[in-house]
């Protein structure tokens, strides 16, 4: 993408999977998808580099909830 062309970074998308299944036409668009879905299964039906299960996570240091992701490699 040109961000990842200009910054080196690479970009994605974020869309909850109701945005995914129902409004956007990720074939177009030049982004590697991260779906955002806080359930124990992906319903989104195309490919996806990282999947981010729940937002209620907790990791020891940090207070509060956290974003919890698996990212696939």
């Amino acid at each position: 993408t040109r961000c990842s062309h200009v910054t080196g970074v690479q970009t994605c998308a974020l869309p909850i999977s109701d945005w995914l299944n129902n409004h956007l036409d990720m074939n177009s668009l030049p982004y590697d998808v991260w779906v955002a879905q806080w359930s124990n299964k992906v319903t989104y039906g195309g490919t996806y580099s990282c999947w981010q299960y729940t937002s209620s996570g907790r990791v020891d240091g940090i207070r509060g909830n956290v974003d919890m992701d698996i990212w696939y490699f």
